[in-house]
């Protein structure tokens, strides 16, 4: 694990500065994460939607016209608050789950832009490094969450030149290709709205 997380960074850092840089800065926003999953025979599960955030650092590779290709670093929080009924029993128990990851994305941008205002799309694949998994109360059902999960982002974003700086703002789609969990059939997806600034 610690390997595969230490490989991500070096791999950021060289391809940061081995290529043109057009510009680098940070992001930060919130994330909505959304859980599908499937019934357990003798159980029922439900969940709710989970709020997070998320932050992180980006650097914009290959200034042409029109293409670019965004490296993303992010801390990010997903999870769902969940309600498990025993048909038998009739027990009903409530937690909250909360995993947080260490996002690393590669993302074609490609853009319409003039000198004050451009709008551009994403999208390109990611992945989630697990960094710790926390939940509330104690008892909730045995989970093993994966150490990685990959998927795909896709994106609508927007920027403007400003005297000083440029600042962005950003709406992405991220699609998990895989469950988060080794044993369940659980998977994320998840809605992010992030503001950032170039450095």
């Amino acid at each position: 694990m610690r390997k595969l997380i230490f490989l991500s960074v070096i791999i950021f850092i060289s391809s940061s500065y081995s290529q043109t840089i057009k510009g680098y800065g940070i992001k930060a926003g919130g994330t909505l994460s959304i859980q599908e999953n499937e019934m357990v025979p003798g159980k029922l599960f439900t969940s709710n939607d989970y709020v997070g955030f998320n932050v992180g650092a980006f650097a914009e590779l290959f200034d042409v016209p029109v293409f670019s290709l965004v490296t993303e670093m992010n801390y990010i929080q997903k999870g769902f608050k969940g309600n498990l009924s025993n048909m038998y029993y009739r027990r009903i128990l409530s937690w909250k789950e909360k995993i947080h990851y260490l996002n690393v994305s590669l993302l074609a941008k490609t853009r319409l832009e003039s000198e004050i205002f451009s709008i551009y799309l994403l999208l390109g694949p990611r992945v989630d490094f697990k960094l710790s998994e926390s939940d509330s109360p104690a008892e909730y059902p045995d989970f093993d969450f994966k150490n990685y999960i990959t998927g795909l982002k896709i994106g609508l974003g927007a920027e403007i030149n400003l005297s000083v700086t440029r600042m962005l703002t950003e709406f992405i789609y991220d699609y998990g290709f895989e469950d988060v969990d080794y044993k369940k059939n659980i998977k994320f997806n998840s809605f992010d709205f992030r503001i950032g600034v170039y450095l």
